[in-house]
């Protein structure tokens, strides 16, 4: 029978921590006293400081020898029991998922033990709960909040791939790469994929960190696969004097001469309303808000990789911002050349690339003139100056 002293002892435990609760949620609801920006360092620093530091406390008085087993193989049992159980829910239910996993799985067998636990348990158990319950932080910190770690980013690699390949363009990837600088995928830091496609459809995808300062920098390769299934699966402005652009897998040809509307206007209709992704690649101020203006409202993007005349400026309609586009630049394709460059140099190597498609001259350096005449009349990609005798 619970007596009233006891009672009163598991209250004086209890009231603190619920009043420090109570205060800390007022003061950001009804007082106003901190900013949401306040919060979030606050936050942080406790994150960061002084929960490791409470929990370092707590561990480094724990003695790994003299740790209760039958106790701690209980634990470990009913955290796998209820791992399970959540498991199948979100696989076999409609209602179940990942987020709801990690939810309640936290909820039910990860409780704040250091903060709340420890001082109940002492007021209604005595002084020996502490050291079971540091037992368990222990356990938690190696295996269970490392699960959570891991759940965490299966869930940020989902949205992710769900938000660059919606519907069923997911399922054309065969092999993800993530760098070893990418810390996490939760979208904290600006991160950038990159995806090519084999001659089959296959796609690999490759994620890494943006050099840009933009957050969620997200800049596709002109190789990129289209999630959206569209009559065009790129927008790549060429010149019109480009030679033989289907050789490098061009499906549709545009030539803005040969119609009496703008060629944005063409291809919108051409797609059903616009492209997904679109690469702009000369320089031109006029194929840049062409490029912009042929992707789709609400999920399209252009990158803007040629370098227009110092002079120029972008002009375009701001709704076409407001209808949700999205226009981004890239430098030297974003490429790292330590970490790159030898990537490109092994595809080339096996014949994954085809460079000798971009070159469409050869010339001697006493004709070097006629290779700038090409290269300013478009009628050359890259030119091969050879340096004879």
């Amino acid at each position: 029978m619970i007596t009233g002293s006891e009672f009163y002892k598991v209250m004086c435990a209890m009231a603190p921590l619920y009043f420090a609760m109570f205060v800390a949620y007022g003061s950001v609801k009804w007082w106003k006293i901190f900013t949401a920006e306040q919060c979030s360092g606050i936050n942080r620093f406790v994150s960061v400081f002084a929960v490791p530091i409470l929990s370092f406390h707590f561990i480094s008085q724990n003695n790994p020898y003299k740790m209760d087993m039958m106790f701690i193989i209980a634990d470990t049992l009913s955290k796998v029991m209820v791992f399970v159980l959540l498991s199948l829910w979100a696989i076999l239910f409609k209602s179940g998922g990942l987020d709801w996993l990690i939810t309640l799985f936290s909820v039910a067998t990860l409780p704040n033990t250091l903060v709340m636990g420890i001082p109940l348990l002492q007021a209604m158990y005595g002084e020996y709960t502490q050291n079971l319950m540091v037992q368990l932080v222990v356990l938690q910190c190696i295996i269970w909040y490392t699960l959570l770690l891991f759940l965490f980013e299966l869930r940020a690699a989902r949205l992710l791939i769900r938000t660059e390949f919606p519907g069923q363009a997911a399922g054309a990837i065969t092999r993800i790469q993530v760098d070893d600088d990418v810390i996490s995928l939760d979208g904290m830091d600006p991160l950038r994929t990159e995806t090519e496609t084999d001659i089959n459809g296959r796609v690999r995808l490759r994620i890494r960190r943006s050099i840009s300062s933009v957050p969620d920098s997200v800049v596709s390769s002109s190789l990129c696969l289209t999630p959206r299934a569209s009559n065009l699966s790129n927008a790549e402005i060429f010149s019109v004097n480009t030679p033989n652009p289907k050789k490098f897998g061009v499906t549709e040809f545009v030539n803005p001469k040969e119609h009496d509307k703008p060629v944005q206007q063409v291809i919108a209709e051409m797609t059903n309303g616009g492209v997904d992704r679109s690469v702009e690649c000369t320089g031109s101020i006029q194929a840049m808000i062409q490029a912009f203006e042929c992707v789709h409202d609400g999920w399209g993007v252009a990158v803007l990789v040629g370098v227009p005349s110092k002079d120029d400026a972008f002009k375009t309609h701001p709704m076409n911002l407001l209808n949700e586009r999205t226009l981004k630049g890239t430098f030297f394709g974003n490429y790292k050349p330590k970490t790159d460059i030898p990537g490109v140099v092994e595809k080339y190597m096996n014949k994954e690339l085809e460079l000798e498609k971009f070159i469409t001259h050869t010339l001697p350096f006493s004709e070097i003139n006629k290779a700038f005449d090409y290269m300013l009349k478009g009628e050359g990609i890259r030119c091969i100056i050879t340096m004879g005798a």
